[in-house]
């Protein structure tokens, strides 16, 4: 989970945003680089592999607008959890089924350091 791996940090969230951007980004360019033959080898080393540069590259660039909505999709809950307590859990419910407890607890804990530091540092 990406707030996990952010060890629950607003600003570790945004790091690893850009970290996981710029990794698929290379990965694009590096299979644009390819031979049709290299690419082949390549993706033959993957068990899950499509022989298929274009395919490859729309996964790629699927992902990282996946990642691109994690910062919104945080703040959206953020806000929630701070603001609409009952809505909250009916999002948290409905978006992520099997992961309910784990998902509240990771973002409560991302909600009381963010919004703790916000109340250190003086920020709205």
């Amino acid at each position: 989970m990406v707030i996990e791996n952010a060890k629950y940090d607003y600003v570790n969230i945004r790091k690893l945003v850009r970290i996981n951007i710029k990794d698929l980004e290379k990965r694009i360019a590096a299979v644009q680089a390819m031979s049709e033959t290299e690419f082949i080898t390549y993706v033959s080393q993957s068990i899950f592999g499509v022989a298929i540069k274009e395919y490859y590259i729309k996964q790629c660039k699927r992902q990282i607008e996946t990642w691109k909505g994690i910062p919104q999709r945080v703040d959206y809950l953020l806000g929630l959890w701070r603001d609409e307590k009952e809505i909250f859990n009916v999002v948290i419910k409905s978006s992520y089924k099997g992961v309910v407890r784990p998902m509240k607890k990771a973002i409560e804990k991302l909600a009381q350091s963010r919004f703790n530091a916000k109340l250190v540092l003086g920020e709205n």
